[in-house]
């Protein structure tokens, strides 16, 4: 079963990016060189340092210019770090809140000749990742059939 990236968004400090076009997580993992003379031709490493971004494309609209945009830009200059987090903008099986604190390095503003205005931002995480996914029908077929229940359990199969 996909997931289907129009019901997710970026919350930036629990608001929703009015707009977005789309959001991508990245995820970065170092590889420390381990290699010596015993490896003989082949390197080896071993895991290193992760550190991990988000970034969100998003048409520019006057409320954006005026108020969220103006907080994003305001976030960056200052160096504030902000909550932002890829989550699912309504209610389905599948909860995902993928984030945490982060900083935003760069904003860029598009104006062309023809079509709209956008802008990217990137967050780049200062952290741990927050990787908070909970699936619906992992939760239901946690339990077989065929256990030994204790308390309330409803026989689907009555329903048929």
């Amino acid at each position: 079963m996909g997931i289907k990236g129009n019901i997710y968004g970026i919350r930036v400090n629990g608001d929703f990016i009015n707009c977005e076009l789309s959001c991508s997580l990245t995820v970065n993992r170092q590889m420390v060189n381990k290699s010596g003379s015993h490896s003989g031709k082949y390197r080896h490493y071993r895991a290193g340092y992760i550190d991990w971004s988000i970034t969100a494309d998003a048409r520019t609209v006057i409320s954006v210019l005026s108020g969220s945009f103006n907080n994003l830009l305001y976030s960056q200059l200052s160096g504030t770090e902000i909550d932002v987090f890829i989550s699912a903008r309504v209610s389905n099986v599948r909860q995902i809140d993928l984030g945490r604190k982060v900083l935003i390095p760069n904003i860029s503003v598009n104006f062309p000749n023809s079509g709209f205005s956008t802008y990217n931002v990137t967050f780049q995480g200062v952290g741990e990742l927050i990787t908070d996914i909970e699936e619906l029908d992992v939760l239901i077929n946690a339990m077989p059939y065929n256990d030994n229940k204790d308390g309330l359990v409803v026989d689907t199969n009555t329903w048929l």
